[in-house]
């Protein structure tokens, strides 16, 4: 995403704006971000450090190799019903 802002990273990650602040100050103190504010000291924009960086990386290759693993033992067509499934299941307001 490179730069982006609390509220915007919230509504992509459909979560709630608290819970995400709550996990950016986690990674702040773990060095895998850094932020600043706008010019209006109001909105503040997030981004990954170096660091953040390199561990980002790190996770696709685990999250790559994860999803080899599931798809090798589930059979693709199963993967894929499941898939939907997850996907149908996280839209369901109540």
């Amino acid at each position: 995403m490179g730069k982006t802002n609390i509220s915007d990273l919230s509504y992509l990650l459909e979560l709630d704006r608290t819970t995400v602040l709550r996990n950016i100050e986690q990674l702040i103190k773990m060095k895998l971000i850094s932020y600043k504010y706008e010019q209006d000291n109001k909105n503040k924009i997030i981004q990954l450090t170096t660091v953040g960086k390199y561990k980002l990386r790190e996770a696709i290759i685990i999250w790559e190799e994860t999803q080899h693993k599931y798809i090798k033992a589930l059979g693709f067509k199963n993967y894929k019903e499941i898939d939907t499934l997850i996907t149908k299941i996280s839209k369901i307001h109540i």
